[in-house]
């Protein structure tokens, strides 16, 4: 996922993921500010456990937000 710091892109991430947008997968917090620091790299099944496995990556935003 890539884009703006501060846009919710580990929030979506933790949403497809589980869909809860706070769930630990990917770190997020309400903050408009960078909170992502490095990239990191999740196997995910959106569907449910029988689904394919797909790797999501969340990076640093662009620009850093503040």
């Amino acid at each position: 996922m890539v884009g703006l710091a501060g846009r919710g892109k580990s929030s979506i991430l933790n949403t497809l993921s589980s869909g809860d947008p706070y769930s630990n997968k990917f770190v997020a917090a309400e903050s408009r500010k960078a909170v992502t620091r490095e990239v990191s790299g999740k196997d995910v099944n959106i569907f449910g456990m029988d689904s394919p496995t797909y790797k999501f990556f969340d990076v640093p935003g662009l620009w850093g937000g503040e």
